[in-house]
């Protein structure tokens, strides 16, 4: 099998970043409060680029804010000092730190394992990128615990 091209990995790790942080958030926008299912909300940035997978970077957003507001960035620096300080911002105005092929194939499994995801065939567990149980590619067997009833994950 051909080794997924970086584009690829990105997408599919930000599908799945995207979907934890709405989850981590439940909901909530970062900048105005607006509480709504995560699956209707939306993953916003403070800052584009290689900081899309930065936890600190990305927070939950109602549709207003990140598309009509254009992000809302002066609430959304507000609340990022008001959460982690100043120096969050000064960090994330810095250079974007280079992502190798193999960082996004590692998130994509922790992302993929907090989440509790895993694709089923029959009765054994699946690679979630290359849907291989001993998956050769990751060089690392899929054992993955998956709750039952939801994919909702909840972090205190």
């Amino acid at each position: 099998m051909k080794h997924p091209q970086k584009k690829t990995l990105k997408q599919k790790l930000w599908t799945l970043f995207s979907r934890y942080i709405r989850q981590r958030d439940k909901g909530k926008c970062f900048s105005c409060g607006n509480i709504r299912h995560w699956e209707q909300q939306q993953a916003g940035h403070f800052r584009h680029g290689t900081w899309d997978f930065d936890e600190r970077n990305i927070n939950c957003q109602c549709v207003r804010c990140n598309k009509w507001l254009h992000g809302n960035l002066g609430t959304y620096a507000v609340r990022l000092i008001e959460k982690y300080g100043m120096e969050v911002i000064r960090e994330i105005e810095k250079e974007e730190p280079y992502r190798p092929r193999a960082w996004y194939l590692e998130k994509i499994t922790y992302y993929s394992k907090l989440l509790g995801m895993k694709e089923v065939k029959g009765k054994s567990e699946q690679c979630v990128l290359h849907r291989r149980k001993q998956c050769t590619i990751c060089h690392r067997s899929k054992k993955v615990k998956v709750k039952k009833k939801s994919n909702d994950i909840n972090i205190d």
